[in-house]
């Protein structure tokens, strides 16, 4: 059998130039890294894990600490204690806010504060926190940002609060239904409408006008059509 020889051969940033002094009963090689570093390392170590000299990991790591100041004297970086306390609330049973995150079903999906920070960047400015997009997902890719308290108070989970007609902002008022809606601290009318469902729908839309992305609606999964209020309908006629 012929004897293997990795002269030439490349490995990530190192070139093997020859065979170096055999370890035990390993062979080994002499490479040279990119940067100008030479090596020794074993056969089964160059086919199978070493890439540099060690300093793509010096790279790596340093470009990592300079681009989120991850490394600062006296204090650590923001972002532990914020994945500290997402993990909490999602894997700690003893969590005070445990039965909101971590009972529901919401994960923590970041491995690591890193992975976190870099994935989100640095926040804006100290008055923003952690969010998650959508209330009922998990902390995950694509549903993580950095938002201030008010965009949170919008965005926070509510338990539907339905009245006896079975539609939030919707009332009956005898044989037809009201739709009211609040905003700045002001119940603005909405309309007289015949069913309640047409009611619940007029409620819909203004909530997406007032509130945007934060509305909670009555038919979240489908856009509310237009409904004239029974007042148009007659003048309509």
């Amino acid at each position: 059998m012929r004897k293997l020889d990795l002269t030439g051969h490349t490995y990530g940033r190192l070139t093997v130039t020859g065979p170096g002094e055999p370890k035990g009963k390993w062979a080994t090689w002499v490479a040279q890294c990119d940067c100008g570093t030479r090596i020794t390392r074993t056969t089964n170590a160059l086919r199978n894990s070493v890439r540099s000299c060690g300093c793509l990991r010096r790279e790596t790591s340093s470009q990592l600490n300079t681009t989120h100041g991850l490394t600062r004297i006296g204090k650590r970086h923001y972002i532990y204690a914020i994945f500290t306390s997402a993990r909490a609330r999602c894997e700690n049973p003893e969590s005070k806010n445990f039965a909101e995150y971590g009972a529901r079903g919401i994960e923590l999906r970041y491995g690591s504060p890193i992975e976190l920070l870099n994935d989100l960047g640095e926040r804006p400015t100290a008055n923003h926190t952690i969010d998650r997009v959508d209330p009922d997902g998990h902390y995950e890719p694509g549903n993580v940002r950095w938002a201030t308290r008010q965009t949170q108070t919008l965005n926070i989970r509510h338990k539907p609060t339905l009245n006896e007609c079975g539609f939030r902002g919707v009332t009956s008022a005898g044989t037809r239904f009201q739709a009211r809606i609040r905003y700045m601290n002001v119940e603005r009318h909405l309309g007289m409408f015949t069913t309640r469902e047409e009611a619940a729908m007029a409620y819909d839309r203004a909530a997406i006008e007032y509130h945007g992305e934060y509305a909670k609606l009555n038919y979240p999964r489908k856009p509310p059509v237009s409904v004239k209020p029974d007042s148009l309908r007659q003048e309509a006629r």
